[in-house]
């Protein structure tokens, strides 16, 4: 499993008073806890060591050779190894969270110390005031530096210990046009900002706050990731309430047009106490249902624009073919097309050979098969024949194709009979 700096996600807690008064007691008692006169031999502690072990390549290849995980598969892999961590209890959670926070305050510490004193600002110099005795020994400064490596093992732990729950929200959004993969790294991100922000004095499971959190950070990339034209995240919110709408009529009535979704958002729109709907504003602020349906309108238009789909999409359980392949190539005739306008053309030949040679050339003239279609005066001109003589050639003609059996077997689709 990947190490999480804390540095990294750009965790920084503002040093105002209120936030060293309350995590000094904390710092003061993960000091104590390494105080010991032993630890002063002069040599520095490493802030940059490894905080969890990751599996050797030699225990990655074992569990490959024994068949438990596809060696291709990484997502199966990542889902195995973090299901070896153990699921945390409401005390352990608050255990780590004060760890992180002691580690925290720690570096803040060792890093305003490092500083000297006429470039640190006013709530670095407090610090260094503060923990001045501390800082003086080089035990002191050992039990800084062990507090802030022990504050980012708690970091990674208590993010560990929640990797599967970003699988489980994940799930929920797998058809919402991104990559599971994808997904689970969104989330993870959501988890790590959870991890940061988690306040343990109010009491609550992290698990029910992180969900918020995994929750905002998959959706936020969905909207801004999962299409080829990028869209604005309020106007992803509105496409998103129309979608919403057109589930609830389908459910209830089979069909959604615009004035149905927009009746219902109008609807929502006044339980909701003059919220806005759709981002729609008028001057005197009196929205009609017309307003909402011809803003439902002017989405749906957008909606259709905007939802296209990659040709490079890989499709198929092992994902080794993508989309395009299996487009038609419009450039090429369709065989089977082509096949069947040679057969009709051989039919209508056959018919037209039953006709005498007087009645089949005025036919064949008078229906283009000849290049152009000739007019009754051309006909009449070539053949030596009045304009209505041809016309009675012609239509006696043409009844006599249309009774031919060959003609009756294109009626019927035998084409080859």
């Amino acid at each position: 499993m990947p190490q999480v700096a804390v540095e990294s996600l750009g965790i920084e807690p503002e040093l105002d008073s209120d936030f060293i008064d309350e995590t000094a007691p904390v710092l003061r008692l993960a000091v104590e806890e390494f105080d010991d006169p032993a630890m002063d031999s002069g040599e520095p502690v490493s802030t940059t060591e490894a905080l969890t072990d990751e599996p050797s390549a030699e225990e990655l290849e074992s569990i490959e050779a024994e068949g438990e995980v596809p060696a291709i598969d990484g997502t199966k892999t990542y889902m195995k190894g973090i299901g070896r961590v153990a699921l945390l209890n409401a005390e352990e959670e608050v255990t780590l969270a004060k760890r992180i926070e002691a580690g925290l305050m720690a570096g803040k510490v060792l890093e305003a110390a490092a500083k000297p004193s006429e470039e640190r600002d006013e709530a670095e110099q407090h610090l260094a005031n503060q923990y001045q005795r501390v800082l003086r020994t080089t035990a002191g400064k050992q039990a800084l530096g062990q507090v802030m490596i022990e504050g980012r093992q708690a970091y990674d732990h208590l993010t560990e210990a929640n990797l599967r729950l970003v699988i489980s929200v994940a799930k929920r959004y797998q058809s919402k046009g991104m990559e599971f993969d994808d997904l689970i790294q969104e989330g993870n991100f959501g988890l790590f900002r959870a991890v940061e922000k988690f306040d343990y004095t109010k009491g609550y499971k992290f698990s029910t706050y992180a969900t918020w959190w995994i929750k905002q950070a998959l959706q936020r990339a969905i909207a801004e990731k999962s299409r080829l034209i990028d869209v604005p995240v309020h106007m992803n919110e509105h496409m998103q309430a129309i979608d919403g709408a057109v589930r609830e009529i389908e459910a209830v009535r089979g069909v959604a047009d615009a004035e149905s979704i927009g009746q219902l958002l109008f609807e929502k729109f006044q339980k909701k106490g003059g919220a806005k709907v759709l981002n729609i504003s008028k001057k005197d602020g009196k929205i009609t249902v017309e307003d909402v349906v011809e803003r439902v309108r002017d989405i749906q238009v957008h909606m259709r624009t905007v939802r296209t789909v990659s040709m490079d999409k890989p499709v198929g359980d092992e994902k080794d073919t993508n989309l395009g392949e299996f487009q038609p190539d419009t450039s090429i005739p369709d065989p089977e097309a082509r096949l069947y306008e040679e057969q009709v053309a051989l039919k209508v030949r056959e018919g037209l050979a039953e006709l005498d040679d007087r009645t089949r050339l005025v036919v064949e003239m008078r229906n283009g098969f000849h290049g152009a279609a000739y007019s009754l005066d051309e006909v009449g001109k070539i053949l030596g024949l009045t304009r209505e003589r041809i016309r009675q050639i012609q239509r006696k003609g043409e009844a006599r194709l249309k009774a031919s059996s060959h003609i009756n077997k294109l009626r019927d689709r035998n084409l080859t009979a």
